[in-house]
């Protein structure tokens, strides 16, 4: 392997690198250069098969949340690509975007429409005018101004659906961290004297302010947090001064989940661990990567700690293009089964598709005899389980249980996948060796799963093991909702 590996990765990753940073660090609200900016997002990582539509989507929930200042841009990219690929939105979207989906395409997904409309957010973040926006656009005069209001609670918390997930919100001080707002931290230390705790610190490498950095090193030391955030910064000086002056790891499994490529190629220069980092290195759909290290020597074959080999890493993140390239250069497929079963979990469905081209059996069973379709069903991957429908997996197969897909899709409430198997003709009224039916697990859990399969002809007269029908099962339910389902249904107690 040749000494000068990191500068030659960075010279053949650096339009890879520059697309994510354009995202992590996105620093506009001027349409042409949003527009821009999504001209390249299609180009290079679309259209050149590296990353699907829906996956850019998930990217940039996950972006957003880390620069929230910017929700309006993301936003606006978000609504592109929706626009002129409608992929399936990704599970995990921040809610914010499920709000505007909801509220500029009338689009509903998995989230409860009452609590939806209820957030009633602003694509400004914060209301204008308020302590928080005067801390996102470091807006000293306002900040102060408000402070002298009075009623003003210096130890307000925030907790917004835009922001990492806080247990307790934060602090003004911690929004000031987290902004990079130098001027209202100043203020604010100077005037109310906040104490810096370990998450301004954290926090502060999202901000990126130098000032705010120093002043919170002088309180706290750097934890692993700390690299974690540096990471999703994509500012690769924070990463190796962590990485060089406190002894922090980078985590693999960081540069992958926020798309840091720069700092993986870090990590790997730094530990010569080639071995190590090559299964790991296709989850970042990125072929140049994994064919520079297999021409330096890398063995294709070699497996993770967990002895999962890098088929598999492609199969749970990664998409066609990269199985493609690792069957081309031949790699060890004595795994297809596992392999099979990770990739239709993890809605791959082009990947799944492959390995039924290459001899799969669609109808293979995995533990407690489940099927592909079975496992599909259960992680509501609507896209794949019409794939597994295509190539004849047999809709209406049970496992040890008794229980089909149906059973899984109703029972974790997956109204999409109910919708796909019903119109594919699965059996409605299939029993489970506990008695209880499709139909039994809806009435549990979802009203309107309920209804669709009634009306594609559920007996709504069966018994489950507790030698409940239909009727009773709603009638125990509480509230105005079933009693108007009870009445929908004409149903009289048996």
């Amino acid at each position: 392997m040749v000494n000068d590996l990191y500068d030659e990765l960075m010279q053949l990753s650096k339009d890879y690198n520059d697309n994510f940073n354009s995202l992590y660090r996105l620093h506009t609200y001027n349409e042409d250069e949003i527009n821009n900016i999504f001209q390249v997002i299609k180009r290079e990582l679309i259209q050149s098969k590296m990353f699907l539509p829906s996956q850019l989507l998930k990217i940039l929930s996950t972006a957003s949340k880390y620069n929230c200042r910017y929700f309006k841009s993301y936003w606006s990219l978000f609504k592109k690509l929706y626009e002129e690929y409608h992929p399936r939105v990704p599970k995990h979207t921040s809610i914010p975007f499920l709000y505007f989906l909801y509220k500029e395409f009338g689009i509903l997904i998995d989230y409860d429409i009452v609590k939806l409309e209820s957030q009633n957010f602003s694509l400004d973040v914060h209301e204008k005018d308020s302590i928080h926006s005067a801390i996102m656009t470091d807006d000293k005069e306002l900040f102060i101004s408000l402070t002298e209001k009075e009623g003003f609670n210096e130890r307000q918390n925030l907790k917004s659906e835009f922001y990492p997930e806080s247990k307790y919100g934060y602090s003004l001080l911690e929004l000031c961290c987290y902004h990079g707002a130098v001027n209202c931290f100043k203020f604010l230390r100077t005037k109310f004297k906040p104490l810096i705790n370990s998450n301004c610190l954290k926090l502060s490498f999202l901000g990126g302010n130098p000032d705010i950095i120093n002043e919170c090193l002088k309180e706290t030391k750097p934890y692993d947090s700390c690299m974690e955030y540096a990471i999703i910064s994509h500012n690769i000086d924070f990463v190796t001064y962590l990485m060089n002056e406190h002894n922090l790891k980078i985590e693999m499994e960081y540069c992958h989940k926020y798309n840091n490529l720069q700092a993986f190629l870090v990590y790997l220069d730094t530990s010569k661990n080639y071995k190590k980092c090559f299964p790991f290195s296709v989850r970042f759909n990125f072929p140049s990567l994994c064919e520079y290290l297999i021409s330096h020597g890398v063995d294709i074959n070699t497996r993770d700690k967990n002895y999962y080999s890098a088929f598999f890493h492609a199969a749970q993140y990664g998409n066609r293009l990269i199985a493609e390239f690792l069957i081309s250069h031949n790699i060890n497929m004595d795994n297809c089964k596992s392999n099979f079963q990770i990739a239709v979990q993890s809605d791959n469905k082009d990947i799944a598709e492959l390995l039924i081209s290459r001899g799969i059996d669609v109808n293979t069973k995995f533990d407690y005899k489940k099927t592909a379709l079975h496992y599909a069903a259960l992680s509501d991957c609507a896209e794949t389980v019409k794939m597994l429908i295509s190539h004849g997996i047999n809709i209406n197969d049970v496992n040890e249980l008794g229980e089909t897909a149906l059973h899984y899709a109703t029972y974790y409430d997956n109204i999409e996948t109910v919708k796909i198997l019903l119109e594919s003709g699965a059996n409605i009224n299939t029993k489970k060796n506990t008695v209880a039916t499709a139909l039994h697990n809806a009435v549990d859990l979802n009203i309107e799963i309920a209804k669709l399969l009634i009306a594609h002809g559920a007996d709504v007269n069966t018994f489950d093991n507790n030698s409940k029908t239909l009727l009773h099962k709603a009638a125990q339910k509480i509230g105005m909702i079933w009693l108007n389902f009870l009445y929908q249904m004409e149903l009289m107690l048996q």
